[in-house]
């Protein structure tokens, strides 16, 4: 048994009585692979960026290399929220529970510290993950897709927790609209984790069945899979592109911007009269508007598009 004098144990209640249960097993058995972690006989994880690598996942921030590994890590695929979980590191061991499962992209959470490149074991020494940083971890499942396949699904709609769209891109699936309320996918009852998790583990260009609630009525609609990107932009169809904040980073050639002399140092400030400082909120505006009126700010001077959205 390696020396555990390296071992640090950190308590969430540093004068509990409680008694944690002992991971020296799991320490033994996983300390050694954390960091960049073998996940199959050829390749390995790292969160950081190497050299080489095969591919990039910008949604978990994790790079996929090619390596040998006599040894690898097997996750497990099945989780039980509370459950004892210890995060293990090189020389280091954060011992907690599962505090709460992840809802599609967002990682799970642990009570405890969970570095990057750690790895999350419960008492059996069953892997339920890896660290993320602070107390975040990337569930098993998303590491085994991640080892598969290149792209996420995304239906171009959000859904809250009691299942009702709330926000949707005008462009895409026009067949649905925000207040639909999820009843069935695929003909079941699922939970709005399990909702996400078939939606983002779903192939591009695929179709999903949706049995939905829109008033008093129960329809039967298709969504159509599209590629997932990492940052939505209802403003596309104009088209401006900017980043995050709402800075123009583009204009596309024959659009609607483009007509207006518009260039790539203006800044979107309103839509429809509301002010607005991120692109989320330019998205949910978007969302549910027939028309819309944007003022951009360009050089000293405003600019006011009018656009109506085809898709509402």
């Amino acid at each position: 048994m390696k020396k555990l004098v390296l071992l640090v144990l950190v308590l969430t209640e540093l004068f509990s009585l409680t008694t944690y249960p002992d991971f020296s097993v799991c320490y033994d058995r996983f300390h050694s692979k954390a960091g960049v972690i073998p996940v199959s006989r050829n390749y390995s994880i790292s969160f950081e960026k190497p050299i080489k690598y095969k591919k990039y996942d910008p949604f978990l921030k994790i790079y996929l290399i090619k390596s040998h590994n006599k040894k690898y890590i097997r996750f497990k695929n099945r989780y039980k929220l509370g459950v004892w979980i210890a995060s293990i590191g090189k020389d280091s061991i954060y011992v907690g529970d599962y505090a709460k499962s992840h809802q599609g992209l967002i990682p799970a959470y642990s009570s405890v510290s969970t570095p990057k490149g750690t790895i999350i074991s419960d008492i059996f020494c069953n892997v339920y993950g890896i660290g993320a940083g602070k107390n975040n971890f990337i569930p098993s499942k998303y590491i085994k897709f991640f080892l598969t396949h290149n792209n996420y699904g995304d239906v171009k709609f959000s859904i809250n927790k009691s299942l009702v769209i709330f926000e949707k891109n005008p462009y895409y699936n026009k067949n649905f609209k925000i207040g639909d309320k999820i009843l069935r996918l695929n003909h079941r009852r699922l939970s709005y984790t399990n909702i996400l998790d078939t939606i983002l583990m779903s192939k591009p260009n695929h179709y999903l069945n949706f049995t939905i609630l829109r008033g008093k009525k129960v329809l039967h609609l298709k969504a159509k899979v599209f590629k997932k990107g990492k940052l939505a932009n209802y403003l596309k169809q104009t088209g401006i592109i900017t980043d995050r904040f709402l800075n123009i980073t583009k204009i596309l050639p024959n659009s609607a911007a483009s007509k207006h002399y518009l260039t790539a140092n203006g800044k979107i400030k309103s839509i429809n009269g509301k002010n607005v400082t991120s692109l989320d909120e330019v998205n949910a505006i978007i969302s549910s508007s027939k028309n819309i009126v944007i003022l951009i700010e360009q050089d000293g001077m405003y600019f006011r598009l009018n656009y109506k959205i085809k898709g509402n």
